[in-house]
């Protein structure tokens, strides 16, 4: 009987319905995003190590270092800049130039000021195709110029009906795509020498694109399952009408 009482009073995962596994406690929001003092923020004896490990090395620092909200753990000091702008990974997010100018729709990045406490916007080596009569500019990162498919369109183009940009932070990255254009086949004479970006009080206004897929949409769901947990209690959310 005494066996029965302890298997019956040992506690359950509600991810995974261990009830072998070791536990510890688990954050309703994870920890990536703030500390939240209130005891009922943090449950105990409701997720198991391994499911608690499973969720923070897949979904939670998917979203943490690459979504909206990891631009907003930045923004808001939840993590600092010499670190934070560096764990970015620009998967779900991409960053443009939203300035009218030469450099508008160009691809950035953030990287930490020279005083390592504050943001700046720093362009990617790309290159910008505008074909003559058109106010449009197509862009390819570097890596891009590896596809075919890619710049095949750009390939020994009339002369004078191809207008083309080669944008980077530094002219050792000015150098090295301008070899690459001419290793696919696209040439082009030299005319000038873009502008800086323009800025405005001080700071390059960003377009921000954020991808939203299952893995941002699954650890939404997490937080919101871990919330009901904390209210209604691990019995509660252990009923078979959330096994799907």
């Amino acid at each position: 009987m005494k066996a029965e009482l302890d298997k019956k009073d040992a506690p359950k995962c509600i991810y995974c319905g261990s009830e072998d596994n070791e536990f510890n406690r688990e954050h309703v929001i994870p920890q990536a995003f703030g500390t939240f003092e209130p005891e009922s923020f943090i449950l105990y004896d409701v997720v198991c190590k391994p499911c608690n490990q499973y969720f923070g090395d897949t979904f939670e620092i998917s979203v943490a270092r690459d979504s909206f909200e990891a631009l907003l753990r930045l923004q808001y000091g939840l993590k600092q800049p010499a670190k934070g702008a560096a764990d970015l990974l620009y998967r779900r997010i991409e960053l443009k130039v939203d300035q009218p100018g030469p450099w508008f729709g160009a691809t950035v990045v953030l990287m930490p000021d020279k005083g390592g406490t504050g943001l700046e916007a720093v362009p990617v080596p790309q290159v910008a195709f505008r074909w003559k009569g058109s106010s449009d500019w197509y862009y390819l990162l570097e890596k891009e110029l590896s596809d075919d498919k890619a710049v095949r369109p750009y390939r020994r183009p009339t002369p004078g009906t191809l207008e083309i940009r080669v944008m980077g932070g530094a002219e050792r990255d000015r150098e090295r795509l301008v070899e690459k254009l001419k290793a696919v086949d696209i040439g082009f004479a030299a005319q000038g020498t873009l502008s800086a970006p323009v800025v405005r009080d001080g700071s390059l206004q960003v377009e921000v694109i954020a991808q939203v897929d299952a893995i941002v949409l699954r650890t939404i769901a997490k937080i919101a399952f871990n919330y009901v947990a904390s209210q209604h209690g691990a019995e509660f959310v252990l009923r078979a009408d959330f096994d799907d």
